[in-house]
């Protein structure tokens, strides 16, 4: 059985811009600017800054809270 990896809850910010991401433990530095590929296009966006980092969880609690947000997606109108 392998080890878990762990993830940060963290605050992003570019511009006037704010997001909540989950990025894996190592990466997650206050002050790190992060980049993100598009899945759709493979593209770079233009980097987000690491402005606040919170909770640790196992990549398990991540699966799960990411379900959640997919199924709370379907039923919603956002």
């Amino acid at each position: 059985m392998r080890g878990h990896m762990f993830f940060r809850q963290c605050i992003l910010t570019k511009d006037n811009q704010t997001t909540t991401s989950f990025i894996p433990e190592k990466f997650a530095k206050k002050g790190r600017v992060i980049k993100f590929r598009d899945s759709k296009h493979s593209l770079w966006n233009d980097g987000w800054t690491i402005s606040k980092i919170g909770v640790r969880v196992a990549d398990k609690q991540v699966e799960v809270l990411e379900g959640t947000h997919k199924k709370t997606r379907e039923v919603s109108d956002i």
